[in-house]
Formats: structure tokens, sequence, C-alpha cells
């Protein structure tokens, strides 16, 4: 059995050969080649020419595969055509046409979605913002739309702005992400227009600007926006930590510890890191002391 092996991965190579072959003279010398292998790449042979070429061949296919090829099409064939093979030979035709159409499109929108400026990833994460964005209700404040979104589990409720005069998100997202956010697709899904629509006609960055755009998306009077639901601000965050402190320089003579001048600044006058208005209100007797020493 082991003096055989080699036999079954020449087999394999000279199949694949065969399979993406690019003119039909070569197609010919490899499926000789094949045949004189062995007995088994006879038998081979014998099989390849029955199941029709043209159906599997690269060479020989005459429309587009845009690289996707295939040895087993006419199985397939036969395993989706099982169920109207009773019928008569007209409604076989028609199954077998919807089929190949069926499967022209599939590898067409992928190939699409591979080669075009949105890559699957920016597309999903597109589609998902635009899933999620009926969560977020719109109120008036301080001449811009507030978009408001629960948290899971919880009544708190977190407040973003959206600038709808400069047409433009002021979050992180949008920031990240340079195409329209959550808050943007749920903007102008409030004027009364559908995000899901509009997903499957951008394939350009240049028309996922335009969303933003002022005569895609028109600016509302506030007075249009009612406040749909009581929210509260989120509390503000806390500072966690120890309180760092600022010493007061001292002029620089040699101290009994040879660190400074050993003078003692009345704790109650450190200021935080950072304070100019400290700094400014500090009593001009202890900048004074330095000059003394």
């Amino acid at each position: 059995m082991n003096c055989k092996k080699h036999l079954g991965k020449t087999l394999a190579q000279g199949l694949s050969k065969i399979c993406y072959a690019r003119t039909p003279e070569s197609f010919e010398e490899l499926l000789v080649a094949l045949e004189r292998c062995s007995d088994q790449g006879a038998d081979m042979t014998d099989y390849l020419r029955q199941v029709d070429p043209w159906r599997w061949a690269r060479c020989l296919f005459s429309l587009p595969r845009y690289g996707r090829t295939t040895s087993n099409i006419a199985e397939s064939l036969n395993a989706a055509l099982l169920p109207v093979r009773e019928g008569a030979a007209f409604t076989i035709i028609v199954d077998l046409w919807h089929y190949v159409q069926q499967e022209f499109t599939q590898r067409r929108d992928k190939l699409r979605l591979l080669t075009g400026n949105l890559t699957p990833y920016a597309e999903g994460r597109f589609r998902h913002n635009a899933r999620h964005s009926e969560s977020l209700i719109y109120l008036r404040a301080d001449n811009s739309q507030v978009a408001v979104r629960a948290h899971r589990g919880s009544t708190s409720f977190v407040i973003k702005r959206f600038d709808g005069i400069r047409g433009e998100c002021t979050c992180s997202e949008y920031q990240e992400m340079l195409w329209p956010c959550r808050h943007g697709i749920a903007f102008e899904r409030d004027l009364g227009k559908m995000a899901e629509d509009r997903v499957d006609r951008i394939w350009h960055v240049s028309s996922l600007w335009n969303i933003y755009d002022r005569n895609v998306v028109p600016t509302l009077d506030l007075t249009d926006l009612q406040p749909q639901l009581s929210c509260k601000a989120p509390p503000e965050a806390i500072r966690r930590g120890r309180h760092r402190t600022v010493r007061i320089p001292n002029g620089g003579a040699s101290g009994p510890n040879g660190r400074g001048s050993g003078l003692h600044v009345n704790p109650e006058f450190s200021f935080p890191v950072g304070d100019s208005e400290a700094l400014a209100l500090m009593p001009n007797e202890l900048t004074d002391l330095d000059d003394g020493f």
C-alpha cells in the first residue's frame, strides 16, 4: 500500500492542474498525461470526459467564473434537480435556468463586496448601526439635537450631542470611523427616511459623507422636536486616588539636610497640579521669604 501512495498524490495534482488549465491545448495535454499515469488515471480520465468538461473546466467554460472553479458542478446540478426530475422537460429547463442565475448573482454580489470601496467588515458595521438606531430618541437642547440611549438592565440614560446645523456628529464613534454613526442614521430616520433602503445603495465613501450634507439631511426647527421621554443626565465621574499636591520652591540654599533652605510652608497653601489660579492667589509673603535666605 505504501508503494502506491505517491500515485494518489499525482492524480490529485493532475486533476487540479486540469481544472485550472488556461487554454484548451494545455487542457488536452494534461488530460493525456493523467491518462498515461496509471490504470486508475485512465479510469478517472474516462469519467471526466463523461461528465462534460464544458461544465467544470476553466478554459472551456464560456461565461466568467470570477476565479471560482469546481469539479463537481454536474453532481451539484443533479442534486438540485432531484425534486423536479419527475416533471416535464420544460419545467426542468426553467428550474435549471433559475438555479444558474441564482449562483451567478450570489458570486457577483460577493465579489462586489470584496472589490468595492467598503470592506465586508465596514458594511457589516454600518448595518449594525442601522439596526440599533431605533433605540435613540432626539430631543431639543441648546440649539442642537440630543440622542438618548438607555443602558441595558438599568434606567439611566446617556445623552450625546448631535449638531444638526453643521451636519456632523461629535461623538467618538463618528470621529474614529469617519462615516455615519448610529446617531446620524437615527436622525435621518426621524426625518422620514429609512436607513436600510439607503444602505444597499451606498457603496462609496463619498456617498456616506452625503448623509451629513445639508441637502440630504435638512436642519429641523427646534420647535418640531418635542421631548418624548423624561431623562436624567448621567452623574459626574468621581475621581479616585491620592490627591496630588505641588510643593512651593524655596530658593535653593543648603539646609540642615542639604536639600534646600529647610523652609516649612503651611500645608493649607498647597494646590493641585496644573491649577494656575492657585498660583495667582498665593500670598506674596511666602514668595518674598526666599529672598531673605
